[in-house]
């Protein structure tokens, strides 16, 4: 047997609604709901139990078209939903402009087609427009097609109140209200503290308008835009009062002057903060038409400073932010030396001076008058290069030869190289024939001895490196060798007088020591050459 089979979507059961079970070979049959037909007619609409399982149903359902429900002279239908014709769907009938709808204008898509009747669209017409006291209107008709217009006017010395013209609108009655003939007058406003800068002078009839503007200081209070209407002013006109502002803001960590109960119209008020912080915003705020203190309230928040990025150099410390009057130093690393303030202070725009830059350590080529740079001169050497300075030729140095380049320049500092000069020579019993007391490199002299004396050595000498070259001469006496020869024979005398002298004092005899065969040969020492001071002694 089989259990009772699902219906499904828009059918409905024809046969054994009130079963719930069906024996084996029972069978079923299928319609479909009210407003829904077969999509195909050729689809089987039972279905049969075989074992426990019901065959599969064929039958499926579509919603029952209602056609179109044909045109409306001067109109038109709107779907709901749109351009929808199927069961259920619902249409409205509407009228073009200038005609009006006869009958129901709703029309819903039923099981047996369209409901109601087809509406009508009629053309719309007005009756006349209602008369008027003191005025009147025209054209004068029976009746007035759709957007026909009839124009109001008044007697002499009225004024018309409302809308001049009318017009039949598609209701089928005139629009918009009817005006009125009225006399009206208005008289000046009086607006103490005020000026008008638009619209006519008195008298003021109906419609004319006026417009004020509050003297500096005053704040209008209502409109300044007025219009003379059967009732006076409308609106009614406005008051100008006195512009003032009280109690200013108070700001934390600052101050702010001049401190009043009232300030007036744009009387400015100014902020300041304690040391230590700085303003962040407007620093003074103005008192406004609206009776505010404008801009916003600025802040004082405290007075901090990045940590500065150096390049090849760093700081003393590691905070990523530093408070007011912190103090930072900044060093160099080795080989970069510091271009500006190492010590810097938190101020109130910043640091109290621009950052340093560290920068390589380089010297420039030294400038010795009188020397070159060995190997060649470069346009500036690196931390801790070296170089050697060598003196031209006829320049003696004064310092060192070997410069290392340092943090704060050469070290040790380059030398100095000096012309090389030589002193007079002195010439003992000479001269010179100039009166220099020194002589510079390569310059040369003549030496002259004293008359009555003999030069041992070079008359011309020449300023050296290392002195005079050659060496200064020596002058020397012309008699000197007669006194030589005379001191040797004296010397030698002596000598055998204390020799024979001894061999007496030996032998006890009496002999003559100047005999040959008693004599022996007297060892002399050799012969010095006389001195400065022995020419001199030998002279006197």
């Amino acid at each position: 047997q089989c259990e009772r089979p699902a219906v499904g979507e828009n059918r409905i059961m024809i046969e054994g609604t009130e079963k719930d079970t069906f024996p084996e070979g029972s069978t079923i049959k299928f319609g479909c709901s009210t407003g829904y037909v077969p999509l195909r007619a050729t689809a089987s609409r039972s279905i049969t139990c075989t074992g426990t399982q019901w065959s599969e149903l064929e039958l499926q359902c579509k919603k029952r078209p209602c056609g179109n429900p044909g045109e409306i002279p001067n109109g038109k239908y709107q779907y709901q939903p749109t351009d929808a014709v199927l069961f259920g769907a619902v249409i409205e009938a509407k009228c073009i402009k200038g005609y009006q709808l006869v009958g129901d204008p709703i029309r819903n898509c039923r099981e047996n087609g369209w409901d109601g009747r087809p509406p009508t669209c009629e053309a719309v017409r007005c009756l006349p427009p209602p008369s008027i006291k003191d005025g009147a209107f025209e054209p004068e008709k029976e009746d007035y097609e759709y957007e026909d217009g009839v124009t109001y006017s008044c007697k002499k010395g009225l004024e018309l109140i409302g809308a001049q013209l009318l017009t039949c609108s598609d209701n089928g009655t005139f629009q918009p209200a009817p005006p009125r003939c009225l006399r009206v007058s208005c008289e000046r406003p009086e607006i103490l503290n005020a000026v008008r800068i638009e619209g006519k002078s008195p008298p003021y009839k109906h419609r004319d308008f006026v417009r004020y503007q509050c003297n500096k200081g005053y704040r209008m209070e209502g409109s300044d835009h007025l219009i003379c209407t059967e009732k006076g002013w409308d609106p009614p006109p406005p008051q100008c009062t006195v512009i003032t502002c009280v109690n200013p803001p108070n700001i934390t960590n600052g101050v702010f002057n001049p401190k009043k109960e009232l300030y007036e119209y744009e009387q400015i008020v100014t902020y300041s903060c304690d040391e230590g912080f700085k303003l962040i915003g407007d620093s003074s705020i103005l008192c406004t038409l609206e009776g505010k203190f404008e801009p916003l309230l600025s802040q004082c928040l405290p007075i901090t400073c990045d940590s500065p990025v150096i390049s090849n150099g760093v700081l003393n410390g590691s905070l990523s932010s530093y408070k007011y009057n912190d103090h930072i130093q900044i060093s160099c690393n080795e080989g970069y030396k510091i271009n500006g303030s190492s010590i810097l202070t938190c101020k109130e725009h910043g640091w109290s001076a621009s950052l340093p830059r560290c920068s390589e350590v380089t010297c420039n080529a030294p400038e010795i008058p009188g020397a070159f740079i060995v190997g060649g001169k470069a346009s500036f050497y690196k931390y801790k290069s070296s170089l050697q300075i060598q003196c031209n030729k006829g320049y003696e140095m004064e310092g060192s030869a070997l410069l290392t380049c340092k943090k704060n320049g050469w070290n040790p500092p380059p030398p100095n190289c000096n012309m090389v000069t030589c002193d007079e020579p002195n010439i003992v019993n000479g001269f010179i024939g100039d009166n220099s007391k020194f002589y510079v490199y390569k310059s040369s002299v003549r030496v002259q001895c004293n008359s009555g004396y003999q030069m041992k050595g070079s008359d011309y000498l020449t300023c050296e490196e290392n002195g005079w070259n050659p060496p200064p001469p020596e002058c020397h006496s012309n008699n000197n060798w007669i006194w030589i020869l005379l001191t040797v024979i004296i010397l030698i005398l002596l000598c055998c007088a204390v020799f024979c002298y001894m061999k007496y004092r030996k032998r006890k005899e009496s002999k003559d020591c100047f005999k040959p065969e008693n004599c022996s040969m007297v060892s002399m020492p050799p012969r010095v050459p006389p001195t400065e001071e022995t020419s001199r002694k030998n002279v006197y």
